[in-house]
């Protein structure tokens, strides 16, 4: 009990580290959105313990499917490899879904946020997807 109240005061120590770091407020909240609808989905949260401000989700059997990055005014959210796999279509769909989207070098994609209402669609068209599978 010890160890997992000693690593739930860590990870909750990295998301205040990771919200000091968005100065605009409206993405701040897009943070906590995403947070809470991600663990919502049934998506497991852990931060990031490096240089890069960021939260990664996994699925029930521990994949790394997808992360986001906090930033001054926008969150960079990222559909890893692993759901691009599982899921034909999806980088496709991401594309077609926000303007904002875009490949990266790993062959990921990433989709900038800045608020709470671009949160709410990305989570909406994630998870509904990841419901469907």
């Amino acid at each position: 009990m010890h160890d997992m109240t000693n690593a739930l005061a860590a990870d909750a120590a990295r998301h205040v580290e990771n919200l000091e770091v968005i100065r605009d407020p409206l993405t701040r909240a897009a943070y906590v959105w995403l947070l809470l609808e991600s663990e919502r989905a049934g998506l497991r949260s852990s931060c990031n313990s490096g240089k890069v401000h960021a939260v990664r989700l996994h699925d029930h059997a521990d994949r790394y499917l997808f992360s986001w990055s906090a930033n001054i005014g926008h969150l960079l959210f990222y559909l890893r490899r692993p759901a691009l796999d599982d899921l034909p279509g999806l980088a496709v769909s991401a594309k077609e879904t926000f303007a904002s989207a875009s490949d990266n070098p790993c062959g990921e994609i990433t989709i900038r946020l800045h608020d709470v209402r671009e949160a709410a669609e990305l989570a909406a068209w994630l998870f509904t997807k990841l419901r469907q599978d």
